[in-house]
């Protein structure tokens, strides 16, 4: 009933509540005597409880974030928390994949050497050459150039027009890059201007499980994790006795490399924070309204689960999937397996208008949306 519903450490601390429960029950209904090691036993575990309880609650976000959602998204502290990746301390376990937390924070130190280095060290400049991709493709292209940066010891930079088609000239406020940096937070500490033609390598093209890089240097296959967090998983997974597969190492790395590379900047996140505060960017599916004004919505309910449902082009690539054969999964796999954490309060996004319509019809008369 409890395996699969709760964290490793969580499991354990119920494991030894039922342990205090046995003990006491048995002194107190037959007899039992309680020995003076029984009882440091007993008084050691509260305390780790009460430490794990304490360690929850610290975690927990600030009391005004869940109730305004004018205040902390727009303040230095948050942007600071995002560029430093301090906005970790907020999350739970429980909520990311495995060693998530363990991924950023090496990842962050990596690529963040102390500035007055930057002339030292060496770079892989991300070009330009996936010029007609979209944002997804991108980011999976530069995580795996991020993989080959980690692996080889070096600072990932992008190249001037990496992404500029999916950005406004001077990112339409007058600044004066066109690029990924219009979105996102800079990948290393150290920029363009420390790279040369000998400090430097640059990502040219994909092809046939090569990356190709400059100076006809070839790396080869960089679908898996870099070498340390490769370590890191499978240590982890072989103390639960689990097997870990090429898919789920690839897929794994494909998701941090995006979260990390993805982390929005100052002026991104309070354009993002002004657009969430509108109340006709929400449409409410089902009776959502109880909560009040939709725009109070932000953050979102504990236990949210997002869907996002992709038409459109994916149709050139594969059989497209209909709202419910997203759903199932998430109510198999999240809700039935943790429900005192996961919710059926969804929040969907997509690019297909027929979804939406789908959705408050027929799909979710047991979910809120």
């Amino acid at each position: 009933m409890c395996l699969g519903r709760f964290s490793a450490v969580n499991f354990q601390v119920l494991g030894h509540s039922n342990t205090m429960l046995v003990l006491l029950g048995g002194w107190a209904f037959l007899g039992d005597t309680i020995t003076g090691k029984k009882l440091c036993g007993m008084m050691l575990a509260v305390s780790g409880m009460v430490g794990k309880a304490s360690s929850n609650q610290s975690l927990q976000p600030p009391t005004h974030l869940a109730s305004n959602p004018k205040s902390t998204i727009e303040s230095a502290t948050a942007n600071d928390r995002l560029e430093t990746c301090g906005y970790l301390d907020l999350l739970e376990d429980e909520s990311l994949a495995p060693l998530t937390k363990v991924a950023q924070r090496w990842i962050y130190r990596q690529q963040h050497p102390d500035p007055s280095t930057c002339g030292e060290r060496k770079y892989v400049v991300m070009g330009n050459e996936v010029l007609g991709h979209g944002l997804g493709s991108i980011l999976h292209v530069t995580g795996t150039v991020l993989n080959a940066a980690l692996r080889t010891r070096r600072q990932l930079v992008y190249h001037d027009q990496l992404g500029k088609q999916l950005v406004g000239e001077g990112c339409g406020r007058g600044e004066p890059h066109k690029n990924l940096l219009c979105l996102f937070e800079p990948p290393s500490a150290c920029g363009k201007e420390h790279v040369t033609s000998k400090n430097s390598i640059e990502y040219v093209f994909f092809k046939s499980g090569v990356e190709v890089f400059g100076n006809n240097l070839l790396i080869a296959e960089f679908r898996t994790a870099p070498p340390f967090l490769h370590k890191q998983l499978k240590e982890h997974f072989e103390a639960l006795d689990v097997e870990l597969s090429y898919q789920f190492v690839k897929y794994w790395w494909r998701a941090q490399s995006a979260a990390c590379l993805a982390r929005l900047n100052g002026k991104m996140q309070q354009a993002v924070a002004q657009l969430r505060r509108h109340a006709d960017m929400f449409v409410p599916l089902t009776p959502v309204q109880q909560q009040g004004n939709l725009a109070s919505l932000y953050p979102l309910p504990p236990g949210t689960i997002h869907v996002h449902v992709r038409h459109g082009d994916k149709a050139t690539e594969m059989e497209l999937l209909q709202l419910e054969e997203y759903l199932k999964p998430a109510e198999h796999q999240l809700v039935n397996r943790n429900p005192l954490h996961f919710k059926k309060f969804a929040f969907l996004s997509t690019d297909d208008i027929a979804v939406i319509q789908d959705a408050a019809s027929v799909v979710l008369p047991a979910w809120s949306a």
